[in-house]
């Protein structure tokens, strides 16, 4: 058997300045899809290749995601779909272990019909013939890899170009790991972002040892108002009990807890708390509280002596907040279905016709009620 060559000392001297490199290139990275263009850039001073993607293939369901530089006039992750299934250099490289290599020519004598599509495929929206390619995760949910790709049929992938990937493979696993780090958080930093756009939240968060990170200026001036009595760190007593004794009982955050909920009564509001635990890039947790003001529902309670119930006068309640009937179903912990079957009851029992006519007639009614009620 033919022994392996060796990589010589000033191949493996290039490696390690490569290596030291993307370690360091790493913290600089502000969005988690300039991996690959950083990546690219450093193999590139390696040995020579035309494009590079990064993959994860969910484990259930069975989905992917393909991150890639995005200057190339082609958007593989689109494309993709196309092969997913006929994909062979995907499967030969996830059967590797993780930091396993392989190395895969396009063979023109190939007679399966699969692969030949396959090929031809790759070939059209990516003019790409020779694949070098890393199996760099696996976990319960996903798998990673990192492919590198060359256009050229007669420039292929070397062995020795394979032993240079071998010897920088510690570093792309940990690459890989440290971007879908990145990705994880961007996701769930861009969907609190929504929620709390949406909702016209307040906002606060903390550290693991639930040391205030970042309040806000509005944030702030919302307290000063509504809690004067709040202490040199800006947290309220109610919110400060509330994470000291059901969120972190402990003195620090436990990973995989949450979500918590708590609602506050205000003079003029009720105030309801949401808070969540996030696992920042560098894997740390940072507690985010989300405040959430709402005007109080009027007090339609006297219509029950009229023949409505009780939920039929809650559900009534939000209409002068100009509350939709999904909005009414989310704080009444109910179906929109049923809060369209209590103002319909409602609209019967008071002889009005549609929601603004309901809530003409509901105020009436009450404003009439009190009045006997003090005479």
């Amino acid at each position: 058997m033919l022994s392996k060559p060796m990589l010589t000392s000033k191949l493996k001297a290039k490696a390690a300045d490569a290596m030291i490199e993307l370690h360091a290139s790493i913290p600089e990275i502000s969005y988690y899809r300039e991996f690959p263009f950083i990546l690219e850039l450093n193999i590139r001073k390696l040995f020579p290749i035309d494009w590079l993607a990064i993959f994860a293939f969910g484990q259930e369901p069975k989905t992917y995601n393909i991150v890639t530089n995005p200057s190339l006039p082609f958007d593989w992750n689109e494309k993709y779909v196309e092969i997913y299934e006929y994909d062979r250099i995907r499967t030969d490289t996830l059967n590797q272990d993780v930091g396993g290599t392989y190395i895969y020519q396009m063979c023109n004598d190939t007679k399966k019909e699969e692969e030949v599509y396959f090929l031809e495929t790759v070939k059209k929206h990516t003019d790409t013939t020779h694949f070098l390619t890393i199996h760099t995760a696996k976990t319960a949910d996903f798998d990673s890899g990192i492919g590198m790709y060359r256009a050229e049929e007669n420039h292929l992938f070397s062995a020795q170009e394979k032993q240079i990937l071998d010897y920088l493979s510690p570093i792309l696993v940990s690459f890989t790991h440290t971007m879908m780090l990145y990705s994880e958080f961007d996701l769930k930093r861009v969907s609190i972002d929504k929620l709390a756009a949406s909702q016209k939240a307040l906002t606060m968060s903390f550290n693991d040892r639930l040391v205030p990170v970042d309040i806000p200026k509005e944030t702030e001036r919302f307290i000063r108002r509504y809690f004067p009595s709040a202490d040199r760190r800006s947290i309220p007593d109610p919110i400060d009990n509330w994470i000291s004794q059901q969120i972190a009982p402990k003195g620090c955050l436990e990973p995989n807890s949450g979500p918590w909920y708590f609602n506050i009564c205000l003079p003029e509001m009720d105030l309801h708390c949401k808070a969540y635990t996030v696992v920042t890039d560098l894997k740390q947790l940072v507690l985010f509280v989300m405040l959430i003001p709402h005007n109080r529902p009027m007090d339609f309670s006297i219509l029950q002596s009229e023949g409505l119930t009780k939920r039929e006068v809650e559900a009534v309640s939000y209409l002068p907040l100009g509350y939709s009937n999904k909005q009414i179903a989310m704080a009444m912990d109910i179906e929109e279905v049923t809060v369209k079957k209590h103002l319909k009851n409602t609209a019967q029992k008071l002889g009005a016709v549609g929601k603004t006519d309901t809530l003409y007639k509901t105020i009436q009614k009450k404003e009439l009620l009190e009045t006997l009620h003090v005479c």
